[in-house]
C-alpha cells in the first residue's frame, strides 16, 4: 500500500541553528547523475520486494522520524533554547543520522550512482 507523505515544519532553537550554521558545508560536484535510470532501478527492485530495498526504506523512515523527534524538536527551555555546548552535541547526533542516510542511499542506488569524487 502507498503511504501518504506528511510534511511538518520542525522549529529549531536558536542555539541549534547557530551550531548547524557553523558546521554545515554544501559541496557541488558538477557531475550530473542519471536520475531516471537510477529511479527505474530502485523502483524495479522495490516492485520485486527485494529485502535489501524494503529493509533500507524502513531504516530511512525510522531514522527520519528519530531525527525529527529526538534531535531537532524544539526544546522547551528559555527563549534561546539549548546552550551552545548542548547544541553542538545535538549536531553530532544529527551528523550520525545523516551519515546513515547517505549509506542507505548508497545501498538503494548502488556505488555507481556516486561520482568518483565523493566515493
Amino acid at each position: 500500500t502507498l503511504r501518504s507523505i506528511h510534511v511538518r515544519p520542525v522549529p529549531l532553537c536558536p542555539a541549534l541553528v547557530r551550531a548547524l550554521n557553523r558546521r554545515l558545508v554544501v559541496g557541488y560536484t558538477c557531475v550530473p547523475r542519471l536520475a531516471k535510470t537510477l529511479l527505474e532501478s530502485v523502483l524495479t527492485r522495490w516492485a520485486r520486494r527485494e529485502t535489501e530495498i524494503v529493509d533500507t526504506v524502513g531504516c530511512l523512515v525510522t531514522d527520519a522520524e528519530d531525527l525529527a523527534e529526538t534531535h531537532l524538536e524544539r526544546v522547551d527551555v528559555e527563549e534561546d533554547g539549548d546552550d551552545d555546548a548542548q547544541a553542538e552535541e545535538r549536531v553530532d547526533r544529527i551528523g550520525d543520522c545523516l551519515s546513515r542516510y547517505w549509506r542507505y542511499k548508497q545501498i538503494m542506488a548502488g556505488p555507481q550512482a556516486e561520482p568518483e569524487t565523493v566515493r
